[in-house]
């Protein structure tokens, strides 16, 4: 089951902008996949519903992502005849080996814009971190809405993938296993996050 929650746009709430990460995990605790995602949705939410938008925002946790992005297929499908503007994916952004790096892909060139300009909020609020940016070789909720034609993109802990986590789909992957949460890493890249939506949703000025 998939939980959505909306915060509705004050001047053009059929335009829709969602951010989502999976909450399932593969039999193990999903500290950083994908716990770290999910909490970062939440924290979206939080921060963003405390001001209004002319677009409507969607903050989305899904199901069962592993077992083949079912929740998000379904929702893709359900919703594509929406005027949705972007799909915005946080899947395992809670770890850093020490790169301070994060991974901005998508499977479309097309989609470079919007890339582009998180990887800009990034630079300007969390510049501590670096993006690697890249076109294909990605897997995750994201794709159900690449195959539906709707501009998306994801995040994820870069060094979380390469060179890779022995920690990866493991009971290891817990918040008690030493180094595996890096909670300022997960911050950075929220805060870099909230700052992004705001411009793609437009805030609406007093």
């Amino acid at each position: 089951m998939n939980v959505v929650g909306e915060l509705r746009g004050t001047v053009r709430p059929d335009e829709i902008v969602i951010a989502g990460g999976h909450y399932d995990s593969v039999g193990n605790p999903g500290a950083c996949d994908n716990a770290s995602g999910t909490a970062a949705v939440m924290e979206l939410a939080s921060v963003l519903s405390k001001y209004s938008f002319e677009r409507t925002i969607r903050f989305i946790c899904w199901d069962e992502e592993e077992t083949g992005h079912v929740g998000s297929r379904a929702y893709a499908e359900a919703h594509k005849n929406e005027s949705i503007i972007l799909y915005f994916n946080l899947d395992s952004i809670g770890q850093d080996h020490g790169g301070h790096k994060v991974g901005v892909e998508s499977q479309s060139e097309r989609n470079r814009p919007f890339m582009d300009a998180y990887i800009a909020s990034l630079a300007a609020f969390s510049p501590q971190l670096t993006a690697m940016d890249a076109i294909g070789n990605d897997n995750s909720d994201h794709n159900e809405f690449e195959a539906k034609g709707i501009p998306n993109f994801e995040l994820y802990t870069y060094d979380y993938i390469d060179p890779g986590s022995p920690n990866f789909h493991s009971p290891r992957d817990n918040v008690d296993e030493p180094g595996q949460i890096s909670y300022e890493f997960g911050y950075l890249l929220a805060r870099a996050g909230v700052a992004f939506l705001a411009d793609e949703a437009v805030l609406t000025r007093p």
